[in-house]
């Protein structure tokens, strides 16, 4: 099987850093002195660290090899999904970005007539889509 679709390296280590980040801003505020400065300390700890281990789950969850291809054509997407090419009506995609910097990692959204099915933490999205939708459309003429 080819591989058309892999999760980004390293973002893992990202979230993993800032839920560790928020447990410490939660053991400063809460070892400090009782203040109002520590006690919203803590709650600022306890807020990142949730947001963190939220996305750490989500991340972990999301399997190495998230689309590919065997050799009659037909894509393979997680939970065992089954998808010929020539079922997809629209292949789109969403670069992640912050403080308006573009990273080439994001979310990738295959339509069908009967579902979409959404993919996060997919690297280099963009050449990912065209790739997808180049089988799309060369599925559709070969039918």
């Amino acid at each position: 099987m080819n591989v058309i679709a892999k999760k980004t390296e390293g973002l893992g280590l990202l979230y993993s850093f800032t839920a560790l980040l928020g447990l410490v801003l939660v053991g400063i505020g809460v070892f400090y002195e009782t203040t109002s400065t520590s006690l919203l300390t803590a709650l600022l700890g306890v807020a990142v660290a949730a947001i963190s281990c939220y996305h750490v789950v989500k991340f972990c969850r999301t399997p190495a090899e998230i689309i590919s291809i065997d050799g009659r054509g037909i894509l393979h997407l997680p939970n065992d999904i089954t998808l010929d090419p020539a079922d997809i009506t629209d292949v789109s995609y969403k670069r992640a970005r912050g403080k308006g910097f573009q990273y080439r990692w994001g979310e990738i959204v295959l339509s069908t007539h009967l579902d979409s099915y959404k993919f996060n933490f997919v690297d280099d999205c963009e050449q990912t889509a065209k790739e997808l939708t180049r089988l799309m459309y060369e599925r559709k003429n070969n039918k």
